[in-house]
């Protein structure tokens, strides 16, 4: 039953998360020029990366905690199963 939590319920969340939703290309354009200021940048600021990634995490939380929820619950039932 954790299996089928992780792999289906779980994944399924997972699956549902684009990596992109959410962000928009200007989204992207404006923090990687706010983290820059007026030079032009070569390479993505470790900063603006920090940020864009920090948003689309925090997507994932809900499904995570969802997950452990879940697993919480049949361990409880499996420890209540097996008192005697």
């Amino acid at each position: 039953r954790i299996s089928y939590i992780f792999h289906q319920v779980f994944g399924r969340s997972l699956n549902t998360v684009g990596s992109f939703d959410g962000l928009s290309e200007d989204e992207i354009r404006t923090t990687i020029g706010n983290a820059n200021g007026t030079r032009p940048a070569l390479f993505v600021p470790e900063i603006s990366f920090d940020i864009l990634v920090r948003r689309q995490i925090r997507r994932l939380e809900q499904p995570g905690v969802q997950c452990v929820d879940l697993v919480y619950d049949e361990l409880q039932r499996i420890a209540a199963q097996s008192e005697p």
